[in-house]
C-alpha cells in the first residue's frame, strides 16, 4: 500500500470534492513534474470506486507510455477491474469498469466508451482549446450519452500559448471571435512560486540550476510564425553550422564530465543528428531520438539510457512529456521556442530525484540526505537558447496571455541580480556574487525582468555536512576551441565512499588567474612555486599535495552547479603520493 504525502492526499481529496460537489463540467489540478500524478490518479479512482462501486471512469492521456505508467501505479494501488486500452501498448480490454487509454485509440471508436460517468485526463494541457480535435470529439460524444459527465485534468502547466490561462476564453484574432474555455476551474495548484520552492526545500523535488551559455543562440533577427514560435527556417540556419554545433558540443562536455545522464533538446533533426555526432567524436556514447525513429527503436534506446548505458540522449520533439528518467543530471537545450509551456515541461525532465537507500523518505531530513548520498544532486541546465530569458523560471515562469488582452511587452518581477564582473544571476539579497566573490555596491538598484531571470527563484538555505575522503584524483582535461587552439583545467575528484564524488577546478594558467586555484595551492602546495601550466602540475608536482581526510561539502545551493567545498581536514600534515592521476 502506498502512503500519501501530505500534499498528495489535499489533490486527492479537492479532486474528489470538485467530481461529487463541484457544480462545474470540468477543472484542473496543477501539480509540478515529479510530484506524482500518477500516485493521486491512482488514489482517485480508487476512492471513487470505494464510494461510488457503479461508477464507469476512464483514464486518457496522449502517449502510451504515460497510459502504461498511469495504469500499472493504479494497478498497484487497487484491486478494482482496471483495463488497458492502447493500440501502441496491443491492449483493447475497454470492457472494463476503470479504463486506461490513449486518446488516439479512443478517438476512432469512442461508442466504446459511451457509459462513462467520469474522464480523468493526464497532461491536461493538451486539450486545445479549438473544437474538432480528439480529445475534444471524445468528451463531448460522451457528453452526448451523459449530461452530467464530471471531466478532471491534471497538468504541469495549466497554460497555453496563444491563450493564457487553461481556463481564459479562447480569443480568434482572425476571425474575430471568442470560444469559451474548455477547463472551467482550478481545482487545485501547487505550481506558484512558494508551492514550487516547498517542494524542492522538502525534499520531493531535486533543484534544476543554471548555467549561462556563452554560446548562446542569437534569435533577435528571427522571424515568427503565425503560432507564434520562431521559424524553423531561421532557427536551422542559426545553429547548424559545423562551428555553432562544435562550440555547444564544447561547453556541454566540459560541464558535464562529472555528470552521468546528459538530455539534448534539439532544434530539429539534422540539429540533433549533427549534436549526436560531434558528441561521439569526444568518445561519449549518444542516441538520437526524432519523430522519424522507429517506435521499437525508440523504446530499446530509452531503456538502455535509463540503465546509463547511453550517457547522452539527444532528441527532438519528443521526450518533453511523458518521460521519466530520475537520473538525469544534465539538460543541454538548444530547442528555440516561445512556448512557456513546453519551456516547463522541458526543465521537469530534470526535477525527479533519486533517493538513495536507507534514509527515511518520511522526514524532510532524510529525503534531502538521501539525494544528497544518491550523488545525483540536481540536475544542470545549459540553455543555449535562451529560453530563461525570455520566458522565466521553472517556478516563476512568464504566463503568456490571451492576444486580446496582450498589449504591451510583457515583463515579470524576479529576485535576481546580475554581477558586473562575472554576468552571472544572483539573489538580490546577497552582497557578494556567488561565483566570482565581487562585492555588489550597497546602493545597487535592481529593475531585473524575464530577460535576465535564473531557473530557480527564492532563496535557500544549503545543507552543511562533513564526510571521509577516501581516495583523490586528479584528471587534466583539454578543450579544442572553435579557433583551433587548446584550452585544459584541471579537475580534482575527491571520493567521500557511499556519499559519492565531488569535484573542483582548477588552472594553473601561467598567471593564476583564478582565485580558487590559488587559495587551493595555498593549502595544498606545501609553500612549493606554484606550477606555471597544468601540465607542469600533473607531470612535476603530484607528490608534494598533502593527504586529505574530511571535506565540509554545503549541498542544495540553487545558486550553484554542484555541491561546494567549504572545510578541508588533513590528517597529521602528513604528505603522500596521490592515490591516481588521469
Amino acid at each position: 500500500m502506498i502512503e500519501l504525502r501530505d500534499y498528495q492526499e489535499r489533490a486527492t481529496n479537492n479532486g474528489l470534492r470538485f467530481l461529487f460537489e463541484g457544480q462545474q463540467r470540468s477543472g484542473l489540478i496543477l501539480m509540478p513534474t515529479g510530484t506524482g500524478k500518477s500516485v493521486v490518479i491512482g488514489e482517485t479512482v480508487n476512492r471513487i470506486k470505494y464510494y461510488y462501486p457503479a461508477a464507469r471512469i476512464v483514464m486518457l492521456t496522449h502517449v502510451k507510455e504515460l497510459v502504461e505508467q498511469n495504469h500499472e501505479k493504479a494497478v498497484s494501488m487497487c484491486s478494482h477491474d482496471i483495463g488497458l486500452w492502447s493500440a501502441g501498448l496491443r491492449k483493447k480490454q475497454y470492457g472494463s469498469d476503470i479504463v486506461f487509454a490513449g486518446i488516439d485509440t479512443v478517438a476512432r471508436n469512442p461508442q466504446h466508451l459511451s457509459d462513462r460517468h467520469i474522464v480523468l485526463i493526464d497532461e491536461a494541457h493538451r486539450v486545445a482549446h479549438r473544437p474538432n480535435t480528439n480529445y475534444r470529439n471524445v468528451t463531448d460524444h460522451l457528453l452526448q450519452h451523459n449530461p452530467n459527465l464530471k471531466v478532471l485534468g491534471y497538468t504541469a502547466t495549466g497554460y497555453r500559448m496563444g491563450q493564457g490561462m487553461l481556463t481564459e476564453d479562447w480569443h480568434n484574432a482572425a476571425t474575430q471571435t471568442v470560444t469559451p474555455a474548455y477547463w472551467q476551474s482550478i481545482v487545485d495548484d501547487m505550481t506558484s512560486t512558494a508551492e514550487f520552492n516547498r517542494f524542492f526545500e522538502q525534499g520531493y523535488l531535486k533543484r534544476i540550476v543554471p548555467m549561462p551559455a556563452t554560446s548562446e543562440i542569437d534569435v533577435s533577427t528571427m522571424r515568427k510564425q503565425s503560432d507564434g514560435e520562431y521559424n524553423q527556417a531561421d532557427v536551422d540556419a542559426a545553429v547548424n553550422n559545423a562551428n555553432k554545433v562544435r562550440s555547444i558540443v564544447d561547453e556541454i562536455c566540459e560541464n558535464g564530465f562529472d555528470r552521468r545522464s546528459w538530455m539534448v533538446f534539439a532544434a530539429g533533426n539534422r540539429n540533433a543528428e549533427l549534436l549526436a555526432t560531434e558528441i561521439r567524436l569526444r568518445g561519449i556514447s549518444v542516441a538520437v531520438i526524432t519523430d522519424s525513429t522507429p517506435t521499437a527503436e525508440r523504446d530499446a534506446l530509452i531503456r538502455a539510457f535509463k540503465r546509463y548505458e547511453i550517457r547522452c540522449l539527444v532528441n527532438n520533439s519528443i521526450l518533453t512529456t511523458g518521460f521519466d528518467h530520475a537520473g538525469v543530471d544534465l539538460i543541454a537545450v538548444v530547442r528555440v521556442t516561445a512556448s512557456t509551456p513546453l519551456w516547463v515541461q522541458i526543465l521537469g525532465r530534470g526535477t525527479r530525484p533519486v533517493y538513495a537507500d536507507g534514509f527515511d523518505l518520511k522526514t524532510q531530513n532524510g529525503r534531502l540526505s538521501a539525494i544528497f548520498a544518491s550523488g545525483v544532486y540536481n540536475c544542470l541546465v545549459l540553455d543555449f537558447a535562451g529560453n530563461s530569458k525570455r520566458l522565466g523560471a521553472i517556478n516563476a515562469p512568464l504566463i503568456p496571455e490571451p492576444p486580446a488582452r496582450r498589449k504591451k511587452k510583457l515583463t515579470m518581477e524576479c529576485p535576481v541580480k546580475t554581477c558586473p564582473a562575472c554576468g552571472m544571476y544572483n539573489a538580490t539579497i546577497v552582497t557578494v556574487c556567488e561565483n566570482c566573490g565581487a562585492e555588489f555596491a550597497i546602493s545597487e538598484s535592481i529593475t531585473e525582468t524575464a530577460s535576465t531571470v535564473a531557473l530557480i527563484v527564492g532563496e535557500h538555505v544549503p545543507d552543511r555536512r562533513k564526510m571521509k575522503v577516501t581516495s583523490t584524483v586528479y584528471r587534466e582535461q583539454v578543450t579544442t576551441l572553435p579557433s583551433g587552439g587548446q584550452t585544459s583545467s584541471i579537475y580534482v575528484n575527491y571520493n567521500c565512499g557511499t556519499h559519492g564524488k565531488f569535484s573542483e577546478r582548477l588552472s594553473f594558467a601561467g598567471d593564476m588567474s583564478t582565485v580558487a586555484t590559488k587559495k587551493w595551492w595555498e593549502l595544498f602546495g606545501n609553500g612549493d612555486p606554484v606550477p606555471a601550466s597544468n601540465r607542469l602540475f600533473i607531470d612535476h608536482y603530484k607528490r608534494v599535495t598533502k593527504r586529505l581526510s574530511v571535506i565540509e561539502i554545503y549541498a542544495n545551493d540553487p545558486k550553484k552547479s554542484k555541491p561546494y567545498i567549504t572545510y578541508y581536514g588533513f590528517d597529521d600534515n602528513s604528505f603522500v603520493e596521490t592515490e591516481e592521476v588521469a
